[in-house]
């Protein structure tokens, strides 16, 4: 058994937190890892789960699909009731933990009012409140931030060739974000058109607004809501007007509203 956290950089606190919960024989049964996409919540999960003596495959049961399902909750039910494979613990961890159905919810709730022994459950969501009350009230939340930006730039900084200050700025302290731009160029290349966009948006001629409008509505339907998310978050960042930033809300609505993406776009882009 280890008490090395082989992939996670940084989180500090945290890994005290629980070393020393662990030590103690005072750990909980389940938890809320919080905190913005991409900061390493996932990670430090799996991590720790390796640290408690769990397998992976054996006794790590990790669910990273979009939507948390019931027919998933109970096989989590049936796994973690199992003994471990080495004696040490099982581990199930919960990626996107606030868009699990109501349903597999209310079954994931049976293990949490009455845990087995040696497991241990870890939600990985972005907002507690997203998750449903009787989930939230019975998980220890435990909150994570995204890096400084000198640690960044101490990592990053090491990547040749991979556009330093674009990645500092899209990334804005999520290290998993940083990797996964720095990786891939045409995600790379998605961000650099996004921020000449925004500028467009934000303060361009009527010319350049339209041209851009017409440019994001050529983007496929995932890209056009990855440069809303940009977008906002650029607002939030930059302290923007106000008006920009409702506008960007309603972009949002209206995308999940199905709003004809032209309209969503000359509304965002072009309307005073």
């Amino acid at each position: 058994m280890t008490k090395t956290f082989t992939n996670t950089i940084g989180h500090d606190k945290q890994k005290k937190l629980f070393l020393k919960a662990f030590e103690k024989g005072k750990l909980g049964h389940s938890y809320a890892l919080v905190g913005p996409r991409g900061v390493g919540k996932a990670t430090f999960a799996r991590d720790f789960a390796e640290i408690l003596g769990a397998r992976p495959i054996l006794d790590i049961f990790d669910y990273d699909s979009e939507k948390f399902t019931i027919e998933q909750a109970r096989e989590l039910r049936g796994n973690l009731r199992l003994k471990s494979s080495s004696g040490g613990y099982r581990v199930g961890i919960v990626n996107q933990a606030h868009a699990m159905t109501r349903s597999a919810a209310n079954s994931l709730l049976k293990i949490l009012e009455e845990p087995p022994a040696r497991s241990i459950v870890f939600l990985v969501t972005e907002n507690k409140y997203a998750l449903l009350p009787t989930i939230a009230s019975r998980v220890q939340s435990v909150r994570f931030a995204g890096m400084r930006e000198q640690e960044m730039r101490e990592i990053v900084g090491g990547w040749p060739g991979r556009d330093l200050e674009l990645i500092l700025e899209i990334s804005n302290g999520r290290l998993g974000v940083a990797i996964s731009i720095a990786r891939d160029p045409a995600l790379r290349d998605f961000y650099a058109n996004a921020k000449r966009y925004w500028e467009a948006m934000e303060k361009g001629s009527l010319a350049e607004r339209l041209l851009s409008s017409q440019s994001v509505s050529r983007l496929p339907g995932g890209e056009i809501s990855r440069y809303l998310e940009f977008a906002m978050r650029k607002w939030l960042r930059e302290g923007s007007s106000p008006e920009l930033g409702n506008k960007i809300i309603s972009a949002f609505g209206d995308q999940r509203a199905n709003v004809n993406t032209k309209l969503l776009l000359d509304n965002l882009f072009i309307a005073s």
